[in-house]
């Protein structure tokens, strides 16, 4: 059991050890030291060469041109964003035409529906009355109908089957 009668006596482990953690902060404190330092050196020398510069450019360039400069450089940006923005709307309004000019997807369902029931029915019309439709296209000039790609007797259903 642990007693505060009894003094605990350091060994020369712990004294070593002690020691080596008061060397380690004393270095790490060095170091941040020496670093801030750098630091602050860095950024005078930063400020002397950007003052140097300002001196150089003050003294090689009449009074007046870098403001002028400065503005034309402003005017041209606006200029420029402006022009971008009127491409921009023009672009937005052509997709907006676009997007309203075409009809909606049930529509265009309906559409193609209402084709193939229409090729569906010619073909039976034509089949009923004996003519080839792959040869009536062919003396048209065309491969075949928008469709000519499906074979309509393996389709499912209503579709596949023959005139009534």
């Amino acid at each position: 059991m642990f007693s505060l009668l009894h003094p605990v006596i350091p060994t020369q482990a712990s004294i070593k050890r002690l020691e080596a953690t008061r060397q380690r902060l004393r270095s790490w404190a060095e170091g941040a030291w020496r670093e801030r330092q750098g630091t602050e050196q860095r950024q005078a020398r930063a400020w002397r060469v950007q003052q140097d510069v300002a001196r150089c450019l003050a003294t090689h360039d009449p009074p007046g041109s870098l403001a002028q400069a400065l503005q034309r450089k402003k005017a041209e940006l606006r200029s420029q964003e402006r022009a971008r923005m009127a491409l921009y709307k023009a672009q937005l309004q052509e997709i907006e035409a676009r997007v309203s000019s075409r009809p909606y997807l049930f529509e265009r369902v309906m559409q193609a529906s209402a084709r193939q029931a229409m090729e569906h029915h010619f073909s039976h019309v034509l089949e009923a009355l004996g003519i080839e439709e792959a040869g009536l296209w062919r003396q048209v000039g065309h491969q075949g109908p928008p469709s000519a790609g499906v074979n309509r007797s393996s389709l499912p259903g209503r579709l596949g089957s023959p005139p009534l």
